[in-house]
Formats: C-alpha cells, sequence, structure tokens
C-alpha cells in the first residue's frame, strides 16, 4: 500500500478514538455531579449464638481402663494423657495414652513418626494398608499398627533405642486416642 493513503486511516482512527474517550470521560463526570444524600439506618444487632452446654454435646462416654499390677504411674509431659512403665528382666516397656482431634492425615503423620523412632522410612499413604490393620473393640472399630526396629547387623555398635511399638487408634466422639505401648532396650 501507499503510505499517502495509510496516514489518513490512522488520523482518522486517532481522532474517532479520541472521541470516544472524551464522550467517556463526559458521561463518568456527570454521573459524580449527583449527590446522594446520607442516610442513617437503625438495624437490630444479630442474636448471639446460643450457648452450648454440657446437656447439648454429645453423649460420649469418657473411655475407661484398668491398669495391670505391677505397671508404675508416670507423670503426664506435654499431650501424653497417661503413661504407664512396665518393667520386666529384658526391656522396659511404656505404655502412654494420648488423645487427639480428628483429621484425615492424623493416621500418616503418627505411623511415620512412629517409624522413624524406631529408624525405618517413613510410609507414604498407599503403604498404610500393610502397616495399619482394622481392628473391633467393644466400644468400635479401630487401627491396630505393630513395628519393630531393624535387626543391627552383627558387631554393629548401636542397636536402635526403640525395638518395637504397638498402637491403637481409637476413635471416641470428637477425639481419637492413642494406646502406644513401646518396648525399649536395656
Amino acid at each position: 500500500m501507499n503510505r499517502a493513503k495509510i496516514l489518513p486511516r490512522r488520523i482518522g482512527l486517532v481522532r474517532a478514538l479520541g472521541g470516544i474517550s472524551l464522550a467517556a470521560i463526559v458521561v463518568c463526570m456527570a454521573g459524580c455531579e449527583k449527590e446522594d444524600p446520607i442516610r442513617v439506618y437503625n438495624a437490630p444487632k444479630d442474636a448471639p449464638p446460643p450457648m452450648m452446654t454440657a446437656s447439648d454435646e454429645p453423649a460420649v462416654a469418657p473411655i475407661e481402663w484398668k491398669v495391670p499390677a505391677g505397671w508404675e504411674k508416670q507423670p503426664p509431659r506435654q499431650i501424653i494423657f497417661a503413661a504407664f512403665r512396665i518393667s520386666s528382666q529384658d526391656a522396659k516397656t511404656e505404655c502412654t495414652v494420648t488423645r487427639l482431634g480428628t483429621r484425615p492425615d492424623l493416621l500418616l503423620q503418627n505411623v511415620n513418626r512412629w517409624e522413624g523412632q524406631l529408624g525405618l522410612s517413613k510410609s507414604q499413604d498407599s503403604d498404610l494398608g500393610s502397616r495399619v490393620k482394622e481392628i473391633d473393640l467393644p466400644t468400635g472399630k479401630a487401627q491396630l499398627v505393630e513395628l519393630r526396629s531393624p535387626t543391627p547387623a552383627a558387631g554393629a555398635a548401636t542397636a536402635p533405642i526403640v525395638q518395637q511399638m504397638v498402637a491403637v487408634m481409637l476413635p471416641h466422639g470428637p477425639e481419637t486416642w492413642f494406646l502406644k505401648s513401646a518396648a525399649r532396650a536395656t
């Protein structure tokens, strides 16, 4: 194309866009000229949510257990609700009771933590089927995890601190109770 033909078209396009922009500014400015009177409203406050009383909470009986003879009660610590020391000739075993809320990732997180305590590699979600068994208890279904430290190689200088662990996760109302027994080397 000839440059003489293109230049007038561009000038025409620029003028058209400039006119449209000017018209938009005028319309916006005209809208700004109106004054809206300030209005005051009296609105009632929202009613406070009803207070939850003990009778409104789900009726969940507290978890109970009988401590076998010879077990020494230990002081609770951090998140441990109750702890017991069991002594035998070969190992010292501790049984702990912990209660936590319920979350979908709670099972994998705890299995991974316990595996780390035993020197085992962490499981993936897909591995839980081989690590966790579902069991029936009088209070409902629970999950059982049994883990064992790897046997130290012959002549190894040190053995893992924890040798074996058994844990039961019991959903109970809005909480999950963990009963865990860990046998430690003497």
